[in-house]
């Protein structure tokens, strides 16, 4: 679903760039670090594509009757 591959994106990208002393990032940084990755999703990946996806997908989790589905 919609909310499955977002937050795959964010981890992926908040893994990769989470300094190598997480501990001491501050919130401040923390919050302009994840600015900066959901920029690099909106420019890298095709967000827009997903979001108009969601209720085709929608329709094929009811159609499955709530099992999942590999489209």
């Amino acid at each position: 679903m919609l909310h499955e591959t977002a937050v795959a994106w964010i981890r992926r990208r908040e893994t990769i760039t989470r300094p190598t002393t997480p501990w001491t990032e501050t919130p401040a940084e923390f919050g302009a670090r994840l600015r900066s990755v959901c920029q690099d999703i909106n420019q890298h990946c095709d967000v827009e594509s997903l979001c108009r996806k969601l209720p085709e997908r929608a329709q094929l989790v009811v159609d499955a009757k709530g099992c999942r589905i590999s489209a």
